[in-house]
């Protein structure tokens, strides 16, 4: 390095050349003591010192590179991610309306919701949901747009629903009863149709009809293989990239080259 210097000072001072990284002066002045009795060494101000007294590097800046995640790692970091991001998102918005009641429950905060809150409530989820697929499908930006609007709306509702039987299994055991509508709220059959959709709000048949036809449509597409199996963590994951792949057999050739699998 130049001097002699002692072993920790010649390791940091390497350290620093090799990853380039830029520290800032914890005084913000640049004037920090640095000696062999200070405690608290500001890191900045300690390799100003070590180019002042005239400590060089010259050999090789090796970066190390991060190691390679697999794409069901991936898939897992950011379903997790997703689930906590709206959960955050849910709890927050939640928090600035009234008349709103909890449903029991052992360990979470799970409400019911009328079918307005319940729309600004899946607005989050859309937004979330989207971030995801960006994260999790990155080779799908790279298509013309109006084409990658079309596989997300179909995507994004497939997700939903597994999303929903997901949480359902996790929080309430099966789906008889209750069934997650979002990440912290759900629909309970034995409550009321009215508590979800009061009467001096809009088109109630219109909205009881969404409901009933996106509920067949579950059952139909996914409720009879869920209940088949016990789905593991790992599957779930796995299934939320799967669902994508139904949209075409070019979509799904595309991706397997992206991600070799």
């Amino acid at each position: 390095l130049g001097m002699d210097i002692c072993r920790a000072c010649a390791s940091f001072f390497k350290r620093a050349k090799m990853t380039g990284r830029v520290y800032p002066c914890r005084q913000g002045n640049h004037q920090c003591l640095i000696n062999k009795d200070t405690k608290s060494v500001c890191r900045r101000c300690r390799f100003d010192k070590c180019i002042t007294v005239g400590v060089i590097y010259d050999g090789p800046l090796r970066v190390r590179a991060k190691p390679e995640i697999s794409f069901m790692q991936k898939m897992e970091k950011e379903f997790k991610s997703l689930i906590e991001r709206r959960r955050d998102g849910e709890l927050a918005f939640m928090e600035t309306c009234q008349h709103i009641r909890l449903v029991q429950h052992p360990r979470e905060k799970i409400y019911i919701v009328d079918h307005n809150l319940s729309a600004d409530l899946h607005m989050i989820a859309i937004s979330e949901s989207w971030v995801f697929y960006e994260n999790v499908f990155p080779a799908l930006q790279n298509l013309p747009r109006q084409e990658n609007e079309i596989i997300f709306k179909d995507y994004v509702k497939k997700l939903g629903m597994i999303i929903s039987y997901y949480l359902t299994k996790k929080l309430w055991g099966d789906v008889s009863k209750k069934m997650m509508n979002t990440v912290i709220t759900c629909f309970d059959t034995e409550i009321p149709f009215d508590v979800y959709f009061p009467e001096d709000r809009g088109d109630k048949n219109l909205f009881e009809s969404s409901v009933r036809s996106y509920n067949d449509e579950f059952a139909a597409l996914f409720l009879p293989q869920f209940n088949r199996t016990q789905l593991t963590e790992q599957e779930f994951h796995a299934l939320t990239a799967l669902v994508i792949t139904e949209h075409g057999t070019n979509l799904f050739e595309r991706l397997s080259v992206e991600y070799e699998c």
